[in-house]
């Protein structure tokens, strides 16, 4: 399924863009849909980061602030990974009221890191085919779904890699289930269930964190 940019009456002054390698899919969307330059426009800000901290969030903050040059809109697409947590609270409250005619536009591979406030502020957009995201998203239900033990056997499999990105990614796939409400969980109600992610994403971002341990916490539920 391919969701299109929305025109400007329909577009929310913060947006996120869910895909992988979609930007110049995007950039076209922009072009065509919204009929906004993306190419020797100084109301058109557009950034790709490795991971977007607290540094890149004052400098989004810093230009939010400013006017449109040339017309009454201005337009930011930023292309990241992920976000840190410290530069998700720096940009709640420019997230829920920026000024009139100042729209934000971030393109991310999967919201499963974003913290429910920040969520709460955007509208997101899936582009772009969704079966990796699917299937993320059906590993981490099946691993909720499973016995205790069948969950524990999956986690010391991850964690004899080398590697430790996919046990960081089933935490952060888990959350997304979660949130998004795609799992049943009758011992516990969903704002216990949600809390415990949260707990787990802030450790996870800690230096020295185990994802092992984590994840073993998170096989209790």
């Amino acid at each position: 399924m391919i969701m299109k940019i929305p025109n400007w009456q329909n577009l929310n002054h913060a947006t996120i863009v869910v895909g992988r390698e979609i930007l110049e899919n995007l950039l076209s969307e922009i072009e065509s849909t919204l009929q906004f330059a993306t190419k020797g426009n100084p109301d058109f800000l557009q950034r790709e980061y490795a991971t977007f901290g607290i540094d890149e969030a004052r400098e989004l903050v810093a230009w939010v602030s400013g006017k449109p040059l040339l017309s009454d809109r201005k337009l930011a697409l930023l292309t990241t990974p992920g976000i840190t947590l410290e530069a998700q609270n720096a940009l709640l409250k420019t997230l829920e009221e920026p000024p009139f005619g100042t729209y934000i536009i971030f393109c991310l591979p999967n919201v499963g890191s974003l913290l429910p406030t920040l969520l709460s502020r955007v509208s997101i957009l899936e582009f772009g085919e969704s079966s990796k995201k699917d299937k993320s998203s059906n590993e981490a239900a099946r691993f909720l779904g499973s016995h205790i033990g069948e969950r524990l056997n999956q986690i010391k499999a991850l964690a004899k890699k080398e590697d430790k990105t996919e046990m960081k990614n089933l935490i952060r796939d888990l959350e997304q289930v979660a949130y998004t409400a795609n799992f049943e969980d009758k011992t516990l109600n969903n704002a216990k269930i949600m809390k415990k992610f949260l707990t787990a994403k802030v450790f996870a971002a800690s230096r020295g964190a185990s994802p092992k341990m984590l994840l073993e916490w998170l096989a209790m539920l």
